[in-house]
């Protein structure tokens, strides 16, 4: 990856945040573009761009947007500055400058009353550029609440251009061209944990992996504005739609909230194995369904259309989210490590796992072969041994085994160790293709642009 800034610790991960998160960060905005210039110093980074009025699909990717001004006057009293915070516009108002009484006023504000020192976060207005144009500020709920009766000054000006939606993909090549989907929105302006958070852990994992020798699946993290970013990455990159195995949604991994996991839409795939075996090392770790809690990218993805599981990693709900209190200073590297040891476990899974053949015949003599195991020292290892002979060589792979008799997969594989090396088995290559094989969608014979240049 060259000389890069490091992301190998939490703390690398808060310090990524922390300079991206004062950007004005959406669709098509400069600070879009700004953030992605700072991930490039972390990691080999594209940028896909797809010009703004593109139609992907049933989308059309917005006008480039920014803001030139934005005050809010009482009198002499200034109450609102864009440089407040990047939350005090929300994204894709249009300008609007005159004189408007308080009831007016709050008609185009938003707030958080159980935050009520924060500026609230509201999307709405970005994504339904074709059929509303308005205007949103926020303002504290502390101070929405002293408003007096009164002419406000309202002076908002927004710029409207021809530009690009930029989307970060950075890729780490396997020996396999299947690929793992690592996905987290860059946008959301002012805020660090809701994206920016799954972002850089993100980074973090790809620097990690590009540390060892070679990997047997390919690597691929997204950092997409959210929805409309991946709508529009799946249709530009459409050619690469048949390697895409699966994937790990990466949200709010930061705050103090439990971690929990939520399923793919079929919920049955590998993926979705790999992670609840994970999980269940954790004991108390929750596994929400599809579309329980919050829900993200995944729910593009999921479309029968594209049908990539897609399993999700968050900590939510936590009090902050969606408001100005969501910040750099939020994040504890303690929840950013056991995120990045979940992912990172998830993929040594993937990334281990092996089908072993028998090259023994009959019962083995543990003792004789220094395998027998002192029930003082693991009870249910020494129960499960005549089961894990019966299973070795059926064609099941060392995760199947460990889920058949309920065992930890890095101990099921660390006892094997002993029988490999005493080559009583010896270990055949997973099928890649085969354990993420799904029929090609029919629509891509159909389309007439092969995804390098818009039509």
């Amino acid at each position: 990856m060259g000389t890069k800034r490091p992301c190998e610790t939490a703390q690398d991960v808060i310090d990524l945040v922390r300079r991206c998160t004062p950007l004005y960060r959406h669709i098509a905005t400069p600070g879009q573009h700004q953030a992605l210039d700072i991930l490039s110093e972390y990691v080999d980074l594209d940028v896909v761009d797809i010009p703004t009025g593109s139609e992907c699909f049933t989308w059309r990717i917005p006008a480039a947007w920014s803001v030139q001004r934005a005050e809010v006057r009482l009198d002499d009293r200034v109450l609102l500055r864009v440089e407040d915070h990047p939350l005090t516009v929300q994204p894709y108002s249009t300008s609007f400058t005159g004189r408007v009484d308080r009831d007016e006023l709050l008609r185009h504000l938003v707030w958080s009353e159980p935050q009520p020192d924060a500026y609230a976060y509201k999307s709405q207005l970005a994504y339904q550029t074709d059929i509303r144009r308005d205007w949103l500020l926020s303002l504290p709920w502390s101070v929405v609440q002293t408003l007096p009766e009164g002419l406000y000054d309202v002076d908002l000006r927004t710029l409207w251009t021809e530009g690009t939606m930029p989307i970060g993909e950075a890729t780490l090549p396997g020996m396999s061209p299947t690929t793992i989907l690592l996905v987290a929105h860059l946008c959301h302006p002012g805020i660090a944990d809701d994206g920016l958070s799954g972002v850089a852990t993100g980074i973090r994992v790809l620097r990690t992996l590009a540390k060892r020798p070679s990997r047997r699946y390919t690597y691929r993290l997204l950092a997409p504005p959210e929805t409309i970013g991946s709508i529009g990455w799946l249709w530009r990159r459409r050619d690469l739609l048949p390697s895409l195995g699966a994937g790990i949604v990466l949200e709010s991994l930061g705050n103090t909230a439990p971690l929990a996991w939520k399923r793919s839409y079929p919920g049955d795939t590998l993926i979705d194995r790999v992670a609840r075996h994970c999980a269940a090392r954790r004991g108390s770790m929750e596994e929400r369904g599809f579309r329980d809690k919050v829900g993200n990218d995944e729910l593009v993805f999921a479309d029968p259309d594209f049908a990539v599981p897609m399993v999700g990693l968050q900590r939510w709900p936590y009090p902050e989210y969606h408001t100005s209190n969501d910040c750099a200073d939020l994040l504890q590297p303690e929840s950013l490590d056991e995120a990045f040891n979940f992912i990172m476990e998830m993929i040594d899974i993937l990334e281990s796992d092996t089908v072993p053949r028998r090259r023994f015949v009959g019962p083995v003599h543990l003792s004789r072969q220094d395998l027998y195991v002192d029930p003082r020292h693991d009870r249910r290892l020494y129960i499960e041994i005549w089961r894990i002979m019966q299973l070795l060589g059926t064609g099941r792979s060392v995760l199947e085994i460990a889920e058949t008799i309920g065992l930890d997969v890095k101990v099921l594989n660390d006892y094997l160790d002993a029988w490999r090396s005493r080559g009583l088995i010896e270990d055949l290559s997973v099928n890649t293709e085969a354990l993420f094989a799904r029929p090609r969608p029919a629509w891509l014979d159909r389309m007439p642009w092969d995804g390098k240049e818009p039509p």
